[in-house]
C-alpha cells in the first residue's frame, strides 16, 4: 500500500501548496449539497503510514454481474432475483429494488467478540415510508448485542446511517443521506475500546461506546433487509445500487479509510511488480511495448513514441459532476501526443478523448468534457525536455473548475467550468501516452491525438 495519503479539503483540487502528491480520478468531492459543508484541513496524521488493505480480509463482493466473494469463502445467495447496473463506483453494482423485496445472504461469517470494518459505496435511489433501509445485518436473533445491523435510517424528512447491535447504545449518524448520489460508509467496530465509529466519505461522522462485543456465533449475513428487526423496526428492504462491498475483522484507522474512499489507483511502475496498483482498488494495468527506466522516484515506465500503458476499470470517471484529480511525472523526448486518454472501448474509442497532453505549439493542455467538444487550458510556456522531469497535475471540481499544475504552481484554470458532463459508462479505460484508434473518432480540441508520447513516465496516480 502506498505510504503517501493525500491531506485534503473538501474539494478535489486543494492541496497542500507543497503537495507532490493528487489521486488518479479522486472521489473526494461529490456534486451533492450534503457533503460540502465541512471543511478539512489538512495535517500530518496520515503521512508516512502504510497498510496491507488485504490483511484480515474476511469477505469482498465486486458485484460485477455475479455474487461471487472474492476470497470464494462466502459467495451470496439471491431472494427475488436482484440485479446488476452499470451505474456503479466501478464496472457493475448491485441494484435492489425494494418493492420486490430483493435481498442477499451469506454463511455465516465470524464477528463474535471480534473488531471489524465493514466499507461499501452506496447509491440510494429513494426512500419507502419504512424506518429502516437495511445495508447489511447479521442478525440471528433480535436480542441486545445478538443482532448486527446497519441502516440508514428516515427521520422525518432525512435520512442517516445507523450502527447497531440491538441495544441502547446504538449510534446514529449526523449527515443526510439524500438520493441519487454515490456516497462511501464505513462502520467500524473497535472490541478493545467498545467503540462503534460510522464514516461517511472518508472522515468521521459519528461514534459511541457498545455495552459489548458482538454475541453472535450463528445466522446467515444478509444485504439488503435484515429479517429479523422486522418486528422491531418494520420491512427495511434497501432502495438502491451497492458496490465493493468488504467485511475485514480488524480496525481500520482513520487514515486507511480516507484512502479507501479517495484515492483511485496509484502506479509506481517499479521493478518487482512494475504494473502492480499500490492503491486500494487493485486496478489491472497492461503495457504493449513498453519498458522501464531509472525514473524519478525508483523506476520509471518508457513509451517509444508508439507504446501505451491501459488500465481498465477506473472508478469515478463515468460520474457526473465527479470532482477528480490526475497526475503524473512526465521526462519527454519530444512535446507531442496524449499523456492520459479516457475511454469506453479498449482500443481508445467509444466515448472518448484525451483529457492531458500536449498542444499542437507543444504546451501541456488539460482538458474535459463539457457538452460538446472538451473545454481545455493550456499551459503559458514550454516545459523541459529530457533529462529533466516534470510534475503535471489536472484536476477539477465544481467549485474551482479545470486546473492545470506544472511543478506544484497553478498554471493555467478556467473557473467557469463548473460542471463535467462525462458520456462515459463503466467500464472506463485510462491509457497513457497514446490515444491508440481513439485519433479521428474521439473530440480532439486542444490536444494533438495523431501523435504518441516519446518519453517515460512516473508515478501516475
Amino acid at each position: 500500500m502506498s505510504n503517501k495519503l493525500i491531506c485534503t479539503t473538501n474539494k478535489a483540487d486543494k492541496k497542500q501548496s507543497n503537495s507532490t502528491s493528487f489521486d488518479l480520478f479522486s472521489s473526494k468531492s461529490w456534486n451533492h449539497p450534503v457533503y460540502t459543508t465541512t471543511v478539512q484541513t489538512c495535517g500530518a496524521t496520515c503521512l508516512n503510514q502504510t497498510w496491507i488493505q488485504s490483511t484480515n480480509l474476511l469477505a469482498k463482493w465486486h458485484f460485477d454481474g455475479d455474487f461471487v466473494d472474492q476470497t470464494n469463502a462466502y459467495n451470496l445467495t439471491a431472494t427475488n432475483s436482484p440485479s446488476f447496473t452499470s451505474t456503479s463506483y466501478r464496472n457493475q453494482a448491485l441494484s435492489l429494488n425494494s418493492a420486490s423485496s430483493q435481498y442477499l445472504t451469506a454463511p455465516y461469517i465470524p464477528l463474535y467478540m471480534s473488531s471489524f470494518t465493514i466499507e461499501t459505496w452506496l447509491y440510494p435511489t429513494g426512500y419507502s415510508t419504512a424506518l429502516d433501509h437495511s445495508i447489511i445485518g447479521l442478525c440471528p436473533v433480535a436480542a441486545a448485542q445478538n443482532c448486527l445491523f446497519f441502516t440508514i435510517r428516515t427521520n422525518g424528512s432525512r435520512h442517516y446511517f445507523y450502527f447497531g447491535f440491538y441495544s441502547s447504545n446504538d449510534i446514529l449518524g449526523t449527515i443526510n443521506v439524500k438520493a441519487n448520489g454515490w456516497v462511501h460508509v464505513a462502520f467500524v467496530f473497535d472490541q478493545n475500546t467498545l467503540v462503534q465509529s460510522i464514516y461517511v466519505n472518508g472522515y468521521l461522522d459519528t461514534s459511541g461506546t457498545a455495552l459489548t462485543p458482538l454475541l453472535s456465533s450463528s445466522g446467515n449475513v444478509e444485504i439488503g433487509c435484515v429479517q429479523n428487526i422486522v418486528s422491531a423496526y418494520g420491512s427495511n428492504y434497501f432502495e438502491g445500487y451497492m458496490d465493493e462491498l468488504s467485511i475485514s475483522n480488524r480496525v481500520k484507522s482513520s487514515c486507511e479509510i480516507l484512502e479507501d474512499f479517495s484515492f483511485g489507483a496509484q502506479f509506481k511502475f517499479d521493478s518487482g511488480s512494475p504494473l502492480a496498483d499500490s492503491g486500494p482498488n487493485s486496478l489491472v494495468g497492461t503495457g504493449s511495448s513498453t519498458s522501464f527506466n531509472s525514473g524519478h522516484s525508483g523506476e520509471s515506465i518508457s513509451f517509444n513514441g508508439s507504446a501505451y500503458f491501459q488500465i481498465s476499470s477506473v472508478p469515478c470517471v463515468a460520474m457526473i459532476s465527479q470532482a477528480f484529480s490526475l497526475a503524473l511525472w512526465i521526462q519527454p523526448n519530444s512535446r507531442v501526443g496524449t499523456l492520459a486518454h479516457v475511454s469506453t472501448d479498449p482500443l481508445g474509442r467509444g466515448s472518448c478523448a484525451s483529457f492531458l497532453g500536449f498542444y499542437t505549439d507543444g504546451r501541456l493542455a488539460a482538458q474535459i468534457l463539457n457538452g460538446g467538444p472538451p473545454k481545455f487550458v493550456l499551459a503559458p510556456s514550454l516545459i523541459d525536455l529530457s533529462p529533466n522531469w516534470t510534475h503535471v497535475v489536472q484536476t477539477w471540481s465544481g467549485a474551482n473548475g479545470l486546473r492545470l499544475y506544472v511543478n506544484n504552481v497553478l498554471v493555467a484554470s478556467n473557473n467557469s467550468l463548473s460542471s463535467y458532463r462525462t458520456p462515459f459508462a463503466s467500464p472506463v479505460y485510462v491509457t497513457l501516452a497514446n490515444s491508440l484508434t481513439g485519433s479521428g473518432y474521439c473530440y480532439n480540441a486542444a490536444i494533438d491525438m495523431a501523435d504518441a508520447f516519446n518519453g517515460d513516465i512516473d508515478d501516475f496516480r
